[in-house]
């Protein structure tokens, strides 16, 4: 591993945890992305007023990056393997995300989130709760936890999901 990546890791855990492992919100200066370590962030959980854009990284681990004008809007956080984001503004705050792997993304209140490109993430586990909205695209199957009050359009060639109210 490089030195720099070492030191961007090494930075990154110092801002987001504490040593007793609880979650410490910071603000984010939106001029460099954090750099997670790979197997690092497992779990997203947005929540408020924040559209989450999720890519697909060929690189282990994971990148987070906002632009700098919203830096001072999002609350984010980050325990273990979840990484929390989350905004109580009222206008939107857009979040990028670049993970080599996802196992659960869950999308609350009037959050959303959307996929550019296809994601590679093995069985994914998708939890919507309030008015949370998706519009993803993988090519393994994606499982949902939702309200009954939603609407799942389903795509053929690969698992297109996209959620709505009835």
């Amino acid at each position: 591993m490089k030195i720099q990546t070492r030191v961007l890791i090494a930075a990154f855990v110092l801002l987001f945890t504490q040593s007793d492992s609880f979650a410490q919100y910071v603000s984010y200066n939106g001029k460099k992305p954090i750099v997670v370590a790979e197997d690092a962030v497992r779990h997203i959980t947005v929540g408020g007023n924040v559209d989450l854009v999720i890519r697909q990284n060929t690189k282990p681990g994971t990148i987070v990056k906002i632009d700098g004008k919203d830096k001072e809007r999002l609350k984010a956080g980050i325990a273990g393997s979840d990484l929390y984001l989350n905004s109580s503004d009222d206008e939107r705050v857009v979040v990028y995300v670049w993970a080599d792997d996802l196992e659960t993304l869950t999308v609350k209140e009037k959050s959303f989130a959307v996929s550019i490109g296809i994601l590679e993430f093995d069985n994914l586990r998708v939890n919507i709760l309030d008015e949370g909205r998706v519009a993803l695209r993988a090519t393994d199957k994606i499982h949902f936890n939702a309200p009954q009050n939603r609407t799942f359009i389903s795509g053929e060639k690969y698992y297109s999901v996209m959620s709505t109210d009835k």
